[in-house]
């Protein structure tokens, strides 16, 4: 004779009219499942947006070091304007140290001074003597959006 709650219980795995399983000797010796937990914070921090990963690096950077990396980018923008004869060494540290730390930088405001300064760089009068060594640096950078640190062998 079935009983209609039992059919129940055992579709719900309730307890009411199951009998329990002795455990057998060698189960008692085996280690306790530990229940897995779930951090929900770090599961939906897999998924975020670049851009929102983006902009978390930038909020670690505080207001005085983007102040200062702007200002050593300025005064390099202003070396080029002060009518300063580079010479092809300098240049090269120059291209090279604003391609690979300027423009690679998580701040836009000290991007656009980079480039700013590159822009600037570029267009002096000691650029346009050594526009064979700018021109295949440039293109390099260009094609795969790599800086070529090759120029910072001497920092």
């Amino acid at each position: 004779k079935k009983k209609t709650g039992s059919a129940i219980a055992s579709l719900t795995k309730t307890a009411a009219t199951k009998k329990k399983a002795k455990p057998s000797s060698m189960s008692s010796f085996q280690p306790k499942k530990k229940e897995r937990t779930l951090d929900q914070e770090s599961l939906l921090s897999q998924f975020a947006p670049a851009a929102a990963v983006a902009q978390k690096a930038e909020e670690k950077d505080s207001e005085e070091k983007i102040s200062i990396r702007s200002g050593v980018l300025q005064v390099l923008d202003a070396l080029t304007g002060a009518k300063v004869e580079l010479q092809v060494p300098t240049l090269k540290l120059l291209v090279g140290f604003l391609m690979a730390y300027g423009l690679a930088d998580v701040n836009d405001k000290v991007r656009s001074t980079a480039s700013s300064a590159l822009r600037d760089t570029v267009a002096s009068d000691s650029a346009k003597n050594s526009m064979n060594f700018l021109l295949p640096v440039l293109e390099r950078t260009l094609k795969d959006g790599k800086a070529d640190t090759s120029c910072l062998v001497d920092l």
